[in-house]
């Protein structure tokens, strides 16, 4: 298993921000995060979930530690009267 250092958290979060803006603020399908990162579960529950959270970038929601339950730490909704 690759050591937490190994993932670029930068590139991570600004993929996830880049897909929830284009998709009404829903997570990524995980098997497609897994693919685009050549990652496995494994590492996304003990490495990079931790890395995103330890870094500010992400907490995990009223869903608990799952991957739907990830909110980006400052992300809003908008009404479309307010965007």
């Amino acid at each position: 298993m690759p050591a937490q250092s190994h993932f670029d958290f930068d590139k991570i979060i600004e993929y996830l921000i880049d897909y929830k803006a284009k998709h009404d603020g829903t997570m990524p399908p995980l098997r497609d995060f897994l693919s685009d990162f050549g990652v496995g579960r494994q590492h996304v529950n003990h490495y990079i979930l931790p890395g995103l959270v330890a870094r500010g970038y992400i907490r995990i929601g009223a869903k608990g530690n799952t991957w739907h339950g990830v909110e980006i730490v400052g992300g809003r909704w908008l009404k479309p009267t307010d965007a």
